[in-house]
C-alpha cells in the first residue's frame, strides 16, 4: 500500500474522531480511533501554531495543526512524496482532518491566548 493510500484511508478514519479545547489557561486534545489519548498544554510553553496540508488534505479539502511546545516535542515529521510538505506523527498536540478555514482560524485563536496568558503571567517563554 503506498504512503498516499495510508494517507487517504487515515484521513477518512480521523474526520470527526478527533477532539480539542483551548481555553485561557490550556490547549487540551483528545486523539484515537478505538482508544485515546488526552494530551494537555500550558498556553505559555506553546512556541508555534503550524497549519498543514498533505497532498491527500489537498485532495480532501483538510488541514491538519499542530501545536509545538517549548523544545519542539518528540514527533517524526516524515516528508510526503511530491509535495513541500509532511506528516507529523506521534506529535502532542497534533489534529489532523480539519476543515482549512477552522485549521486558521484555530492557529490565531492560540496565538491570542498565548500572548493573553504570556502577559498576565510575566513570562517570557
Amino acid at each position: 500500500m503506498s504512503t498516499n493510500s495510508v494517507d487517504f484511508i487515515t484521513t477518512l478514519i480521523s474526520y470527526g474522531k478527533f477532539m480539542y479545547w483551548i481555553t485561557n489557561r490550556r490547549v487540551i486534545g483528545r486523539r484515537g480511533f478505538i482508544g485515546y489519548t488526552i494530551d494537555s498544554m500550558p498556553l505559555e510553553n506553546v512556541t508555534d501554531v503550524l497549519v498543514n496540508r498533505t497532498i491527500m488534505d489537498r485532495i480532501l479539502g483538510l488541514s491538519s495543526l499542530v501545536i509545538v511546545p517549548i523544545g519542539g516535542g518528540s514527533g517524526t515529521f516524515i516528508q510526503d512524496a511530491g509535495s513541500r510538505s509532511g506528516i507529523i506523527e506521534g506529535v502532542s498536540n497534533y489534529f489532523p482532518a480539519l476543515r482549512p478555514e477552522k485549521a486558521r482560524h484555530l492557529q490565531a485563536l492560540v496565538f491570542h491566548l498565548r500572548d493573553a496568558r504570556k502577559g498576565s503571567t510575566g513570562r517570557i517563554l
